[in-house]
This record gives structure tokens, C-alpha cells and sequence, in this order.
């Protein structure tokens, strides 16, 4: 497994990751927080 695909699904990993405490936030709003 070469380190460049590893690096690429971390990457994915976080990126959904991060999107989905984005929607969370979104979804709530921000008075809730």
C-alpha cells in the first residue's frame, strides 16, 4: 500500500469528518451550541 493512497484517505477521512460536524452545526444553529 503505497503511503501517497494512505495520505489520500486520511485526508477523505477528515474531510468527512469535518463536514459532518459542519451539518451538525448548521442543522442545530448556533444558539444551541
Amino acid at each position: 500500500m503505497s503511503a501517497n493512497l494512505v495520505r489520500a484517505q486520511v485526508a477523505l477521512l477528515k474531510d468527512a469528518a469535518r463536514a459532518k460536524q459542519m451539518g451538525r452545526y448548521f442543522k442545530t444553529g448556533p444558539a444551541s451550541t
